[in-house]
């Protein structure tokens, strides 16, 4: 979490990078701002790689997260030391929610019942998902996935509330943060 110019994708392309490194690492991006300099180099080093244009993409990000928990579910019997890694890349994931909702709201439910989903399962199964958003709040970070993600990054902040809505931190002790 970082306000814009932060970044959150200088510091996300440094974790992807070391992660490359490993040939058997497999890289799903779901990328919300598709802009030229951000992810789309390393479209060829994904599996799979949606970009969500005003209009256009949810079915597509519902489709990879559908073949995400496949290979979840074709990972239930295999010993942890087996395990590949596979990377999940969610870049602006509001404007990729904002979509689903202008497609209707069955649409975002759906969407964020599958996120939600695979934030459950993702850890056991060797799959590391990575958010990158401009704030902690579930319009930014699905309920579903937040209460799932262990490790937080935060970067440059407007409030300092922010940062400590990101960490989940308790009233009281935003309070102490901002006070």
């Amino acid at each position: 979490v970082a306000k814009t110019r932060g970044g959150k994708t200088w510091a996300a392309r440094s974790l992807v990078a070391h992660a490359l490194l490993d040939p058997t690492c497999e890289l799903f991006v779901v990328n919300g701002k598709d802009v030229a300099h951000d992810w789309r180099p390393m479209k060829a080093a994904c599996r799979r790689y949606v970009a969500v244009d005003p209009g256009d993409g949810v079915q597509a990000v519902l489709d990879l997260l559908a073949e995400i928990r496949a290979i979840a579910k074709g990972r239930k019997d295999t010993p942890p030391d087996q395990l590949t890694p596979v990377f999940v890349l969610l870049e602006e994931w509001k404007a990729v929610r904002d979509e689903a909702m202008n497609a209707g709201k069955k649409v975002a439910d759906q969407l964020d019942k599958e996120i939600g989903t695979l934030g459950a399962l993702a850890s056991g199964f060797g799959i590391h998902i990575l958010t990158i958003a401009q704030r902690g709040d579930s319009s930014y970070v699905p309920m579903g996935l937040k209460a799932n993600i262990g490790q937080r990054v935060i970067g440059l902040v407007s409030d300092p509330r922010e940062a400590a809505y990101a960490i989940g931190a308790q009233p009281k002790v935003l309070a102490g943060v901002v006070g």
